[in-house]
């Protein structure tokens, strides 16, 4: 249904046929011009106040409110923004200044280079200041670390402009007799972003209201988890029955790495903040009965730029900078709260960024690849082979070894030791399922949850008592619900990947180190040892990829769960 707006000739016309149809009669010259004059001024009044209501009406709504300052009863505000701020988006994100390690060149020792010494990038005119004051104590490279202040228009130097990649060119502007005036940018330590264009602002409220908190949905989750200081990205997945995974991505200044890899500490407070509202109370959650929350992980790409025309250091540093801001624009794309697909590399996307590059420089080229890792997909199985890798504790006293063991019971641990784990140092593993053989007929209701020692080489269990109960346990739990059994049938659990995935991401970790899995919760079975025969005992099956092959060719590529991606350099040929 449309609201047309009434002109002011309608409104007139409208108001003397009132007039009329009121006396009853056609209105006497002299009397009738009046009244037309007078409908037309109350046409006027009226129009102003059919065009405020639905000025008015328009500001209810994020996609059609006002981005600019109005007054209302005295009060200035931005209609657009206190929507922003009522929805939990806030104001627009502002521009924020760069940051560069340069390399200066001293000709011999002399006065330290005090802070707040100027230089001046050649390619955009921005002045940087010296952070602190470096000591120069002999002749030879000097890394100073300077902040963008000022840019040629006058500004206070913020935004992307003042981003400068390896290699730029930087002179020391205020005189400093022992060093050299031209300087290289060695590296970017806080890359620099401009304001929040008002378009992108009203888009972020629109997706916001559109992703409001649903009681523990996806986007909840997402909303949560980047509510906790320092984290940047949050990527909800759900990873079986009754348990969500989240990998989180944080800022390099809040984690230390440059690849947004969350401490421990953001980590448990990701988890505290899905479980948990502001106030402390536990009314967060649902989306999953149980949560892991992991760093995110890295594909690193490499680009072969061919026939550069003019390969001058600050076109090089601009390639660098632009094919940068294209792969870190990539991330997973999750159905039902990713509004765009960026889960995938594409040659001819990157061609665009080198040609536009090229041209805005004007110079050519004839070319680009674009590589990265090769990934292989490897299957992993081992059983237990020894008596003392297998064992069960029941009110602190130990049974290690048997032909049998029991599992399950309100009170029983049940420990399983797998030597030999050969996965390697930063496989991703993809699933993993541990695989039990029944030794006799079982139909008890079970609820079991399997967890893993979290250490980087775990021992084989002993006689001693309270054996399992002492050692550590991990955080990733899997609940599995095991369904009724015939002898001599094999029963494979939910999906573990998390719990292998803790052990190999321990410090320490080598490949080919055991790893000792749990399981504990109601419902006693009888299953099959490793003294009974063999092929029969406890088996891991563990499926993980790796990514540090040699370097492949790619036309497409797309990210898997919870994975970014990175530039990891250009070459020039």
């Amino acid at each position: 249904m449309s609201l047309p707006t009434r002109t002011v000739g309608e409104i007139r016309e409208e108001i003397i046929a009132n007039i009329e149809a009121r006396v009853g009669q056609s209105v006497p010259i002299l009397p009738k011009a009046f009244a037309r004059v007078l409908a037309g001024a109350l046409a006027g009044v009226v129009v102003l106040w059919d065009k405020y209501l639905i000025w008015l009406h328009l500001q209810q709504f994020a996609a059609t409110a006002d981005d600019q300052p109005v007054y209302i009863g005295g009060r200035q505000i931005i209609p657009l923004q206190e929507i922003g701020k009522s929805r939990g988006t806030g104001t627009p994100d502002a521009a924020t200044t760069a940051q560069l390690d340069v390399t200066a060149i001293a000709v011999g020792a002399g006065p330290e280079i005090l802070a707040g010494t100027q230089l001046l990038g050649r390619t955009n005119g921005y002045t940087y200041l010296v952070n602190v004051g470096v000591p120069v104590l002999a002749a030879g490279a000097v890394l100073l670390s300077v902040t963008a202040v000022a840019d040629p228009a006058g500004g206070s130097g913020s935004g992307t402009a003042g981003n400068l990649g390896p290699g730029a060119l930087i002179d020391l502007v205020t005189g400093v007799p022992h060093m050299q005036t031209e300087a290289t940018v060695a590296a970017q330590t806080v890359t620099a972003a401009d304001a929040e264009a008002p378009e992108d602002y009203r888009r972020r409220v629109v997706e916001r209201h559109a992703k409001r908190s649903r009681g523990g949905a996806p986007v909840d989750y997402r909303a949560w988890a980047t509510a906790v200081e320092g984290i940047t990205h949050a990527y909800p997945y759900t990873a079986g029955p009754g348990r969500s995974r989240v990998y989180v991505e944080a800022t390099p200044a809040s984690s230390g790495s440059p690849d947004g890899f969350p401490t421990s500490a953001q980590i448990e407070a990701v988890k505290a903040s899905i479980q948990f509202d502001v106030d402390g109370i536990a009314n967060r959650l649902p989306m999953g009965a149980f949560i892991d929350v992991e760093s995110i992980t890295r594909r690193a790409y490499t680009v072969t730029v061919i026939g550069l025309a003019n390969q001058a250091a600050e076109i090089k540093a601009a390639m660098f900078a632009g094919l940068a801001e294209y792969f870190g624009s990539r991330e997973p794309y999750i159905g039902g709260l990713s509004t765009t697909t960026l889960d995938r590399v594409l040659r001819d996307e990157v061609g665009g960024v080198v040609a536009q590059i090229a041209a805005a420089n004007g110079t050519t080229y004839t070319g680009a690849l674009v590589r990265a890792p090769a990934v292989e997909t490897v299957d992993f199985a081992g059983r237990i082979t020894t008596g003392s890798s297998d064992a069960t504790e029941l009110g602190g006293i130990m049974t290690v070894g048997g032909a049998t063991m029991p599992v399950g019971g309100a009170t029983r641990i049940t420990g399983f030791r797998f030597g030999g784990v050969n996965i390697p140092i930063g496989a991703t593993v993809v699933a993993a399922t541990l695989s039990l053989e029944a030794a006799a007929v079982g139909d008890t209701y079970g609820a079991w949850e399997i967890s893993c020692e979290p250490v980087a080489s775990s021992v084989a269990f002993s006689g001693a008592a309270d054996d399992i109960t002492d050692r550590a346990k991990g955080t990733a739990i899997t609940t599995w619900i095991p369904p009724a059994w015939a002898a001599n049938e094999v029963a494979a659990s939910p999906d573990i990947a998390a719990a292998v995935d803790e052990v190999i991401g321990v410090d320490g970790w080598t490949p080919g180190a055991p790893i000792t899995l749990f399981i504990s919760g109601i419902g006693d079975r009888l299953i099959k040892a490793q003294e009974d025969s063999v092929g029969v005992s406890a088996l891991l099956s563990v499926t993980y990829r790796t990514a540090d092959g040699p370097l492949s060719t790619i036309i497409v590529d797309t990210l898997t769960r919870g994975q970014r991606a990175s530039l990891a350099g250009v070459v020039y040929l």
